[in-house]
């Protein structure tokens, strides 16, 4: 099939999280690599945000350590679905050993585009995924970013001394992924404040 996908993904707008309400949801932003995961034909692909193999950018063979790849195969996402996530590893090893990898969006689902659907709607699919997992997934390996609804302070001051955070990012909860794919694009539904010394803008 043809993924359709953006030149480079959607990216937020840099702004205060103080004056956020209720329709918005907030999730750590993990200091590591974004990246899209691809099930496809069985099998598990990874690419960072420039379209980059994480193997070739990680300058080796495969895109994930063994470990984590045997933890992704339990998860029970049908082929043809495309995950928007963190990945961390290598320069993460003195906090967490291994690799593992942050779910906090779903852009296919068995073949279907779902850049349409509200996010709320894409969250929810992306959990029922995990639920439906027939074991508990390693929750050192994989899992969907922490995140908190409405009070984005509470988020903040929680992952304040989290040494794999670089901040938040607060996503309006009926935003969707659609606009010009054929370019990297700032969505003013999603924004984030990242940490340097409180509250500040990147």
């Amino acid at each position: 099939m043809i993924w359709r996908y953006p030149d480079k993904p959607m990216e937020v707008t840099p702004d205060y999280l103080e004056s956020l309400g209720d329709e918005w949801f907030g999730n750590v932003k993990l200091n590591g690599w974004r990246c899209v995961v691809i099930r496809d034909r069985g099998e598990f692909r990874a690419y960072t945000r420039h379209h980059t193999r994480l193997a070739t950018a990680l300058r080796r063979d495969d895109d994930f350590d063994p470990e984590l790849l045997e933890v992704m195969r339990t998860l029970p996402f049908p082929d043809q679905s495309m995950i928007d996530g963190e990945w961390l590893g290598r320069r993460d090893v003195k906090v967490i050993p291994g690799e593992s990898y942050w779910m906090f969006d779903i852009l296919y689902l068995d073949g279907k585009w779902l850049g349409n659907e509200p996010l709320r709607s894409r969250f929810g699919m992306l959990w029922d995924i995990m639920v439906a997992a027939p074991e508990p997934p390693h929750p050192r390996r994989i899992g969907i970013v922490p995140m908190i609804l409405g009070d984005m302070t509470a988020l903040w001051k929680a992952q304040a001394d989290n040494p794999l955070s670089e901040g938040i990012v607060a996503k309006r909860l009926d935003s969707t992924l659609i606009g010009d794919l054929s370019r990297s694009q700032k969505n003013p539904d999603w924004v984030k404040c990242v940490q340097e010394g409180g509250w500040s803008i990147d």
